[in-house]
């Protein structure tokens, strides 16, 4: 697992700045040290989006059917989304254009 890099400086984001990038609601984020543009690749979008949607599976069909008591969904709950935050920052790579996510 390594740190995202800036394909036009190859600078190596920090843990922080990479986690910072990934966090935004934006769909770009800036390259800290050459200020240049840079857009998430489509399939740094599609792993993180089957990340969470791996979370909502366990939350709405597995938990239930197993009877964990609320506490325990709670305590599996709040471990998973410490892991994908700690996570989030490795999963992304980024490119100097924007990527589809729809390749017609």
């Amino acid at each position: 697992m390594k740190l995202p890099t800036c394909p036009n400086c190859q600078h190596r984001f920090t843990w922080r700045e990479a986690y910072h990038a990934a966090a935004k609601t934006k769909r770009f984020t800036y390259c800290p040290n050459c200020q240049t543009t840079l857009y998430p690749t489509a399939n740094s979008l599609t792993k993180s989006a089957l990340i969470l949607a791996i979370l909502q599976l366990v939350l709405i069909i597995f938990l239930p059917s197993l009877n964990v008591s609320i506490g325990i969904a709670i305590l599996i709950l709040a471990i998973y989304l410490v892991v994908f935050v700690l996570y989030l920052p490795f999963g992304y790579r980024y490119k100097e254009y924007e990527d589809s996510l729809f390749k017609l």
